[in-house]
């Protein structure tokens, strides 16, 4: 079965629809259509209401063939918000920044509270110029459709405006006529979505206030009577009143009161009309089409026609190529706007795809658009560390049967005419143990290189590859393919963000261009030293960061104020040496480790390890610029709970770098940890703090230059591809160290390991 949504489904006020879809080469074909009622009124409390819309989408679920719990759904226009807004052309990751920041001046909330898309309205030719169009709603609101679904056996995928999904619908089925400008108004239960289409693109759309709940209130209030009866009232046929005898409410008096209500939907969608031809560019409306179960009254069509003086007609969303529907769901669903928009999204035909689903939900979509390449390179991963495995035991294997031939050859003793050939076997054997403790070394440290291997792995952005990946020395050489430079500059910035490298180690070497359209890249680390001897500290800080600070991070560290270097960095641990490998047992029948360091060269001795850096730290956060004291205050709290999550000790000092949306720096402002633990502990005043916050504004330290790449080791050692010594990515050889004829020395180079 193809993934993705194959269910949409339209929540109103009244009535709780559902089609369930197959996809076709063209699009997509209704298997099938069904709707219900919801029975209660708009007073109803709010837990009725929604427990009533699971129970029925679990009856429609189970009625409808195809069998799929994936959807598409939509909220009401009045719940969104959209914006447009004007940007420079750029592209990549510029583009993704420029857009984040106009959504946090635009949107009119905290940007942690919603969630929120947007979509690039194609511009003409030489522009200068994009216009981009925001679309957010809250994170409450979102969440509460999803969880009603939920509950009814049905797991969201997309979630989206109601006007985005009319104006889908329309370019999909009714589509453009030229040189007419087209309103598309769908007067529902509890909104009327306005929106007009000129030249191809969705240029405005608003939704109204006053629509068919309305209308009946005011049936209820004039008549006396209750919501029910009023509802009823309301979608009579004018036929049917002439056969009620007796007192009651006449065709007349219902009539009369749905003209004054259907005159105030007139009036907004005349003020949204005028709104629309007062933008730049913008023409009047030629023609209106008019949707939505309100606009199925008797005349309503009519009567829109003569007070908007434009063309009306009522718009059939069914005749379309892109969806084909059977003949028994067809005549129902002529007027349904919103679940054909919704249906076009699931057959990814959409003019708009924007997705305002709930977090959960987009990280859910994204781990299942890249589990196919993941799994294919954990695959790779298992295959190459299990035959890595298979050589070095295949390798210890060996040495150990040429140890126990010697051992059955040497006389215990000692003495006697063979005592030349003795200790040349000796000498042998000696040898053979000092290769054989550097494989055990090797086996060792690939476990570790491999698991960093993996790190990196998990940093590889969609639309991104590796080829190759190599070790040496301290210098770490990175090359593959990127689709697109958006995603090539989010691997950087991943990359630097690793708690594992030095963000100023980290260039970009080259990027070319290739025949297939996709870009070679090449990406030097120096000071990978750091890559092979991380510290827990400042991994579980950035961690711990992450979950606490709701934005985009563009920089987390750990500083040694006393001039040190950071974790991991020199100043930090030493890298242990060839014969240095830490909690390697000694081999039955063979000496142990300490038998061995008392044979071994002077040279071959294990290093003295070099004292972890004992501070004192700065904990170090990049972020764009805020703007608001209070909001740089609350970040200040946020990344001191982090360095006390993390249980960082001799911890001095917080500093916040704050940079503009293309990466400059802006200012900067560094706290004793001592004041804002005294504000955490109730000790300070928000006003003080506020005041120590004025007084912390520093120049920003200009970025140092990147480590030079140290020269090429002149002789041997061991050159690492991707996981594993002497292979690539793929498991080709690739150079390096390898071992020697049989019998032989392996060629180790020990200060490469």
């Amino acid at each position: 079965m193809a993934k993705g949504p194959l269910v949409a489904i339209d929540i109103g006020q009244h009535t709780v629809k559902m089609l369930a879809l197959k996809r076709t080469k063209a699009g997509a074909a209704v298997t099938g259509a069904a709707s219900q009622a919801i029975g209660l009124s708009p007073q109803a409390p709010a837990e009725e209401i929604a427990q009533r819309v699971s129970e029925i989408i679990k009856t429609l679920r189970k009625n409808l063939s195809g069998g799929s719990i994936r959807a598409a759904t939509a909220l009401s226009g009045r719940t969104t918000f959209n914006r447009y807004v004007r940007i420079p052309v750029v592209s990549g990751r510029r583009l993704h920044k420029i857009v984040q920041y106009e959504a946090r001046q635009q949107i009119p909330f905290p940007i942690h509270q919603v969630n929120f898309d947007h979509y690039i309205v194609p511009p003409p030719p030489q522009s200068t110029e994009l216009e981009v169009m925001l679309l957010a709603v809250r994170k409450d609101v979102s969440g509460e459709l999803v969880s009603r679904l939920k509950n009814g056996g049905i797991k969201t995928d997309i979630v989206e405006a109601g006007p985005v999904s009319l104006f889908n619908a329309y370019m999909a089925t009714i589509g453009p006529a030229e040189e007419e400008v087209t309103a598309i108004i769908n007067i529902g239960a509890s909104a009327t979505d306005i929106v007009v289409e000129q030249e191809g693109q969705l240029r405005f759309s608003r939704s109204a206030p006053f629509a068919g709940n309305n209308l009946t209130d005011l049936i209820a209030e004039r008549l006396k009577v209750d919501w029910n009866e009023a509802e009823s009232l309301k979608i009579r046929p004018a036929s049917e009143y002439e056969n009620i005898d007796g007192e009651g409410p006449t065709a007349v008096d219902v009539a009369t009161i749905l003209e004054e209500g259907f005159e105030r939907i007139i009036s907004d969608i005349r003020r949204s009309l005028d709104f629309h031809v007062s933008q730049p560019e913008a023409s009047p409306v030629t023609r209106v089409l008019l949707c939505g179960g309100t606009a199925r009254m008797e005349g309503a069509a009519e009567f829109l026609e003569d007070r908007l003086g434009v063309p009306v007609t009522l718009a059939d969303f069914t005749a379309s190529e892109t969806l084909d529907w059977s003949g028994s769901n067809k005549e129902n669903y002529r007027g349904e706007g919103i679940l054909a928009g919704l249906a076009v999204r699931c057959a990814d035909k959409a003019r708009i795809a924007v997705n305002i689903a709930p977090d959960q939900v987009i990280h859910r979509l994204e781990l299942e658009r890249r589990m196919p390449m993941l799994s294919l390179c954990g695959l790779v991963l298992l295959g190459m560390i299990f035959y890595s495995y298979i050589a070095v035991q295949q390798c210890i294997a060996r040495d150990r049967q040429v140890l126990d031939r010697i051992g059955s050859v040497i006389n215990p003793t000692g003495i006697g005419p063979h005592q030349k050939e003795i200790q040349a076997l000796r000498a042998e054997q000696d040898n053979y143990m000092k290769r054989f403790d550097r494989l055990n070394q090797v086996a060792v440290k690939r476990g570790v290189v491999t698991n960093r291997y993996i790190e990196i792995l998990s940093m590889v952005p969609e639309e991104v590859w590796l080829t190759t990946v190599s070790l040496a020395s301290d210098k770490m050489t990175i090359q593959g393919k990127a689709l697109n430079d958006l995603r090539l500059n989010e691997f950087l910035s991943n990359l630097r963000l690793c708690p594992y490298f030095d963000d100023t180690g980290v260039s970009l070497k080259n990027s070319l261009p290739s025949e297939d359209g996709s870009t070679d890249y090449t990406i030097e680390v120096n000071g990978a030293e750091r890559f092979l001897n991380p510290t827990m500290e400042e991994v579980d800080f950035i961690r711990n960061l992450k979950k606490l600070l709701n934005m985009t991070i563009i920089l987390a560290r750990l500083e040694d104020m006393s001039g040190g270097g950071g974790f991991g960095m020199p100043g930090g641990f030493a890298m242990p040496g060839a014969g240095e490998v830490p909690g390697i047992p000694g081999i039955p029948g063979m000496p142990g480790a300490a038998d061995s360091a008392e044979s071994a060269p002077a040279e071959s001795a294990a290093p003295v390890q070099v004292e972890k850096p004992k501070g004192p730290w700065r904990a170090l956060v990049g972020i764009f610029q805020v703007d608001q004291a209070k909001e740089k205050l609350e970040i200040l709290n946020k990344v001191y709970s982090a360095v006390q999550m993390s249980k960082v000790e001799n911890c001095e000092a917080i500093q916040l770098r704050y940079f503009d949306p293309i990466f400059n720096p802006r200012e900067q402002q560094e706290v004793k940890l001592e004041e804002i633990a005294a504000f955490a502990e109730g000790k300070r005043t928000e006003d003080e703090m506020l005041a120590v916050l004025e007084k912390s504004y520093q120049t920003p330290e200009p970025t140092p230059p990147p480590t030079p790449t140290p020269p090429p080791e002149s002789e041997g050692g061991y050159g690492y591809g991707m996981y594993g010594y002497g292979y690539g990515m793929m498991g080709a050889p690739s150079g390096g160290g390898g071992e020697a004829e049989a019998g032989g020395e392996a060629a180790v180079d020990e200060g490469a390991i």
